[in-house]
């Protein structure tokens, strides 16, 4: 009798249990990003550049909560170069909406062979919804220009922001497609490429 009791306690339990998690779902997130570079330059785990980063696993983030990922790049230009990092390719899209990455070297001057620490954060909105698993893209390049520099004067100003206007809402096929003006790199001018090139305006090297 002492066996039937128990074993239908332990059964109700594990009922209540599996009620409880379908009722009360985890909160957790869960992201990986992958890091794409250009020819000048490449990114590893440690100052002694022996291991690569191909990319970045978050682990599990809760609504609120920011992670932060150190690595260290390192130039492979022969000529002082700005350091940039990009988010894009989200997958889901809507993640963009409850996602922010961080970096502490916007517009940082790298020169050649120099080995730079770089501090990634990613910060999920309090109010994320709708999102449970999810991925994206760094693109990290060397340039010789300012992102949202298009006209390549060395300033990000109004010239940039009608260049970049003028081609908003296009991709490739498009007529009016300016390559220069994605900046996040996707495949299409909209609000991103804008926000990128409002975060620079004003800037000069």
């Amino acid at each position: 009798m002492y066996n039937k009791y128990h074993t239908a306690i332990l059964v109700l339990s594990i009922l209540l249990l599996v009620y409880a998690l379908h009722l009360f779902p985890t909160s957790s997130i869960h992201n990986v990003s992958a890091l794409l570079t250009d020819p000048y330059v490449e990114v590893f785990w440690d100052r002694n550049c022996t291991q690569g980063v191909s990319s970045i696993d978050w682990g599990s983030l809760t609504p609120g909560e920011t992670k932060t990922v150190s690595v260290y790049v390192q130039s492979k230009s022969n000529e002082t170069c700005i350091l940039i990092l990009i988010p894009t390719g989200w997958n889901p899209p809507a993640a963009a909406n409850y996602l922010e990455l961080g970096q502490d070297c916007e517009n940082k001057k790298i020169q050649p062979s120099e080995v730079v620490k770089v501090a990634l954060s990613l910060t999920v909105s309090a109010s994320v919804a709708g999102v449970t698993n999810f991925a994206f893209n760094i693109v990290v390049e060397g340039s010789k220009f300012l992102l949202g520099d298009l006209n390549r004067d060395g300033r990000v100003d109004l010239f940039d922001a009608v260049s970049a206007l003028i081609a908003y809402n296009s991709t490739a096929v498009k007529p009016n497609w300016n390559p220069d003006a994605d900046l996040n790199k996707d495949g299409i001018v909209n609000v991103y490429d804008m926000v990128l090139l409002l975060n620079n305006y004003g800037e000069e090297w």
